[in-house]
């Protein structure tokens, strides 16, 4: 604070005397409000409520019953000077306060809306604790007895004999010890000045934003159809905002997890790593989209900024341009930073294609290939010169094969077609870039092109954690190891509930076992009931060794289906890990039987750890023959140490141009 509010804040008049003051505890129907403690409770359980909705429920508590205005309000929750979408932020904090009380507004019990005007605290309000004391003056004290006024009259006559002696003795220590005194001050003073500027400003320093999450936009529509829509807005944000190569921003996978969610933001920001966070609603109606946003500094819950928006629907890419202009704006990003212009992603001229879009990108991410490659179908139909739909209809292919569902024989002519496509209609759209290099991966074994287009997407697009991911193992494919494992990390900073299994799984292809079991073990405690970290926590301990750990594990990864988890038990009581592995191999031949696609790959995995290495190499030559996508791995991955020396798989690694592993 500045010196003459510190003046202000210390300086007591020696004629009061104040008492301490005790925050009260504001009580009505089951809940309890502490003021000391800022927390709001219900049967003495803390509830969670973030700061600006707490400020507010204070001020309403407090009210004693009057109206309090929506003017008293923007003045006590941001200040006068301070520049905010006072309408958005008062009614978000209003929703989160009713959420958080359980108070429908159409027949509230403790908060009333009085339209146009404020609110006005409804129930009843019981106060605890003591009441400020107050001040009570010279004047006002007690009147001494005659007796009491004696006793200390003579007290004061003997203090001053005492007083007199001494005088003599000490002035001339007073006035040595003075000087120095004085001296001290008049060099601290400087100090003091320096200090106090240096704390000045950085207590008015702005917060720094660094990397930001954008919560999921609540669909306020009141269509429940329209989630896909707020959906596909919120991801258009987040890619417009990832143009922008100072931010950080966390990927579409992870944000989604908090959709509907009852976490504080300082929790969520804890949970992201990020500094802010971007939350707000979208509603739809007829041709008109409206969106209202806020900034939020995450750590503090200190509100930055907010802003509402209308637009016509057929402009709604250009609002979302515009709102990511203004975010970045406010976390102090130049424009010329990236995203200048909003090309890219949705830059479609037909708004029912766009539609489409976001519903098959809806899909697509609920791992339902097939259906959203029939939706991104349509939208170029509709219109035939969107780039964002053709990535997509790559992707849909590229992904169904990389996830094991389709030949690569059969998606590898439409993946390559709709991604060529795709670049030339925006060769700057990251997600044609992305598209590009997955076929050069997974279809074309091309690891030059491949990462050419890496690099190139994540010039476009920084923070495009699927890139990371992709890239992680284009460079492990080419022998490049502590490559692969930096772009698995940025993988999971970006993107660190799609997948919490990505840095240990490149510790496994990179033989680190022990580190990758440490890695595995810390994102399993905190997701417990993840089958994924499951399996490849088995993966870790069964390749160094520990197969009692292993075996615990894989009945954790199989324990939803209790006749396989049987089984598997059986096969490891009578065979070991092998005799397991056997018993996925046979299921695997059942599925092939009954005409599933199987990759021959995955056989030849199991075949190996089976220990039944002539049909592991068997499967591997038909794999290879197939063009199988997922013999990219073949040289990283550990199931296939043992087969290294066999002749049949140095030719085909060979043939693949694929460095041998270290």
């Amino acid at each position: 604070m500045f010196f003459g509010e510190y003046e202000r804040e210390c300086y007591t008049p020696r004629n009061l005397v104040f008492a301490a003051v005790t925050p009260a505890v504001l009580r009505f129907e089951d809940f309890e409000l502490d003021c000391a403690r800022y927390e709001l409770r219900r049967h003495g359980r803390p509830l969670k409520l973030e700061k600006i909705p707490m400020e507010l429920l204070q001020l309403l508590a407090e009210s004693g019953g009057r109206l309090v205005t929506r003017e008293e309000i923007e003045e006590r929750l941001w200040g006068k000077d301070v520049f905010v979408d006072a309408e958005h932020g008062i009614n978000t904090a209003m929703r989160k306060i009713r959420q958080v009380l359980e108070d429908d507004p159409n027949a509230p019990r403790f908060v009333l809306t009085v339209p146009r005007k404020g609110y006005r605290f409804i129930a009843e309000v019981r106060r605890d604790g003591a009441e400020p004391q107050q001040p009570v003056s010279a004047a006002q004290e007690p009147p001494q007895t005659a007796e009491t006024a004696v006793q200390q009259n003579r007290a004061s006559a003997s203090a001053a004999r005492s007083a007199a002696r001494s005088a003599a003795s000490t002035g001339q220590r007073k006035r040595i010890w003075l000087a120095v005194g004085v001296a001290a001050l008049l060099l601290a003073w400087p100090a003091y000045r320096l200090a106090s500027s240096h704390a000045t400003r950085a207590a008015l320093a702005p917060p720094v934003i660094r990397s930001i999450a954008v919560l999921p936009l609540e669909n306020l529509s009141g269509d429940a159809t329209q989630e896909y829509f707020a959906d596909g807005m919120t991801d258009e944000l987040i890619t417009m905002l990832a143009k922008y190569k100072s931010i950080r921003v966390i990927s579409r996978t992870s944000v989604m997890q908090y959709k509907k969610a009852k976490k504080s933001l300082p929790e969520i920001a804890r949970e992201l790593s990020v500094d802010g966070i971007v939350e707000g609603s979208i509603s739809r109606s007829q041709d008109k989209v409206r969106i209202t946003a806020q900034l939020i500094y995450g750590p503090t819950d200190a509100h930055l900024w907010a802003e509402s928006y209308d637009r016509n629907l057929s402009d709604a890419l250009l609002l979302q341009h515009d709102l990511a202009k203004d975010i970045a704006a406010r976390v102090h990003v130049a424009s010329s930073g990236g995203g200048a212009a909003a090309s890219g992603l949705s830059a479609a001229g037909n708004a029912a294609a766009r539609d489409v879009y976001f519903h098959g990108r809806y899909e697509w991410l609920a791992e339902h290939y097939p259906k959203s490659r029939e939706l991104f179908q349509e939208a170029i139909r509709l219109d035939p010169t969107y780039a964002a739909a053709y990535s997509g209809l790559a992707d849909s292919y590229t992904a169904a094969v990389a996830s094991g569902e389709e030949a690569s024989s059969a998606a590898r002519p439409q993946a390559e077609s709709a991604a060529q496509k795709a670049l030339e209609l925006d060769d700057t759209s990251p997600d044609a870039h992305h598209a590009m290099a997955a076929v050069h991966f997974f279809f074309r074994w091309d690891w030059t092109a491949a990462e050419r287009e890496c690099q190139r997407t994540l010039e476009l697009n920084p923070s495009l954690a699927e890139t990371h991911h992709l890239y992680a193992y284009v460079l492990g494919t080419e022998g490049r190891t502590e490559e692969s494992l930096q772009q698995d990390k940025l993988t999971l900073e970006l993107d660190p509930f799609a997948r919490p299994w990505v840095y240990g799984y490149g510790l496994i292809r990179a033989r680190k076992y022990n580190e990758a079991i440490n890695e595995l073990q810390q994102r399993a405690a905190a997701r417990p009931d993840s089958q994924s970290l499951s399996w490849f926590l088995s993966e870790a301990y069964e390749y160094g060794g520990y197969n009692e750990a292993a075996m615990k594990e894989l009945r954790a990864a199989v324990s939803r289906d209790r006749e396989r988890e049987a089984q598997v038990e059986r096969a490891y009581q009578s065979g070991g890990l092998p005799a397991v592995h056997a018993v996925f191999l046979s299921e695997m031949k059942k599925a092939a039987a009954s005409g599933e696609y199987v990759s021959p790959s995955y056989m030849a995995e199991q075949a190996a750890l089976a220990g039944l290495r002539a049909e592991a190499l068997r499967y591997i030559q038909q794999a290879h023959e197939q063009r199988d996508a997922h013999l990219v791995y073949l040289e990283h991955d550990p199931a296939f140490d043992a087969l290294r020396s066999e002749p049949a798989f140095v030719d085909i690694a060979r043939r693949m141009r694929l460095p041998e592993a270290k």
